[in-house]
């Protein structure tokens, strides 16, 4: 089987793409119930009970429940600069905080830039692989292209930042006893 999003070769009984964390299904509707078996899934609560406990809290999404984001974004800075071949790079460094009682193992976020009219300039997906400890910081950093034909993208060089703002968007985690905490705007 192979993620319909970014087409990595998946198992048959993975339910998320382990590459870009898409919903992994079958053709024609189908999608794979909580044990891996083929069928029509009930959401989040379709467990069977031949199920073990530690492959229920797999499939159990909650939905955010406290007044903020389990993950915010304390700093950040970037760098402009110029690599091999003529291309162009954002080095960016973003520093986490992990919100929650229980402990980040995977995210799925961004991060978009904009000046102080919004006017959008950039925007950059924080890679998933983040390990937070309740209440600790993390720093990511990584270097993202820049496309030179693309104006907007290329403002963000010429401008403080103070006069730049970041904006983080987090859509779904994954706590270290696997359940998935939703975000919803």
């Amino acid at each position: 089987m192979h993620c319909t999003k970014c087409g990595t070769s998946t198992q048959e009984s993975d339910l998320y793409c382990s590459h870009c964390g898409n919903r992994l299904g079958r053709a024609g509707g189908e999608n794979l119930t909580a044990s891996g078996r083929e069928g029509n899934s009930q959401g989040s609560e379709a467990v069977h009970a031949d199920m073990p406990d530690e492959l229920e809290k797999v499939v159990r999404v909650e939905q955010a429940k406290t007044a903020g984001p389990p993950l915010v974004l304390d700093d950040w800075d970037y760098q402009f600069f110029k690599g091999t071949l003529s291309q162009y790079f954002y080095a960016i460094t973003l520093t986490l905080r992990n919100t929650e009682t229980k402990q980040i193992k995977l995210v799925d976020a961004s991060v978009a830039f904009s000046d102080l009219l919004d006017q959008h300039m950039y925007a950059i997906k924080i890679s998933p692989d983040q390990t937070i400890a309740p209440g600790q910081r993390h720093t990511v950093l990584g270097d993202y292209p820049v496309n030179e034909f693309i104006s907007d993208q290329l403002r963000m060089k010429d401008l403080k930042k103070a006069d730049i703002k970041a904006r983080l968007t987090v859509r779904r985690v994954v706590f270290s006893d696997n359940t998935v905490l939703e975000v919803k705007p």
